[in-house]
């Protein structure tokens, strides 16, 4: 035998002996094992990743909703206590108002609720939470009194169509002095105007702009 021939004989003894193939197979299950924790682990980033997303979404989006229903409840109050004072309205939907009281009460509770979220996710942000919180507890406390006065008979629920002159930019103080005329009581008129004027200044003061809500909602875009 010449010795080529003894090395190719050597080298299928060896490829045959049994501790051969236990590391080639040894080698192959570590190479799996390795593909398998690298998908495991990028798999696990993603669901991480996804997770994170929709829980920031969320919080982002609760933030919207609640400024921006905020900020519709106080554009809009004195235009709805007034015509819910108007005959044709409040015999279509006598309810309104406590609705109205109960929408706020958990609008307050809401905003209460997410005062961290503000804080922690807009720290420089000039959001007046307390502010916004105390304008809302106005507002129920007037719907509140109103309620009380319109079960005691001492509201007048105004018939016809509704007319009055107010100068540019004063729409707001117009329908006040038009929400105080429905009550029968001079002191107590004269009380809810104070309140009225009360509202009037924390509105001009303390609603939230819209550049902050444009600020939140592209938040809602998480790369």
């Amino acid at each position: 035998m010449d010795t080529n021939t003894q090395i190719l004989q050597e080298l299928v003894e060896a490829v045959n002996r049994p501790d051969w193939w236990t590391i080639g197979i040894t080698s192959a299950i570590t190479i799996i094992n390795a593909t398998i924790m690298v998908w495991l682990g990028w798999r696990q980033y993603k669901l991480q990743k996804q997770q994170t997303y929709a829980q920031e979404y969320n919080t982002y989006r609760q933030l919207y909703i609640l400024i921006s229903s905020a900020n519709n409840e106080i554009d809009g109050f004195l235009f709805n206590l007034n015509n819910a004072l108007w005959a044709p309205r409040y015999n279509i939907d006598k309810e309104y108002l406590k609705r109205q009281l109960t929408h706020l009460d958990r609008l307050r509770k809401d905003l209460s609720d997410s005062y961290v979220d503000y804080e922690l996710k807009f720290p420089h942000e000039p959001f007046n939470k307390n502010g916004y919180y105390q304008i809302l507890s106005l507002m129920a406390r007037i719907i509140h009194q109103t309620i009380i006065s319109i079960e005691k008979g001492e509201v007048i629920i105004a018939e016809g169509t509704q007319r009055f002159a107010y100068p540019e930019g004063d729409m707001d103080k117009a329908y006040a002095v038009a929400i105080a005329k429905h009550f029968k009581d001079g002191f107590l008129a004269g009380a809810l105007i104070q309140n009225f004027e009360m509202f009037i200044e924390q509105k001009q003061v303390l609603r939230c702009n819209d550049k902050f809500l444009t600020k939140i909602r592209e938040r809602c875009k998480i790369d």
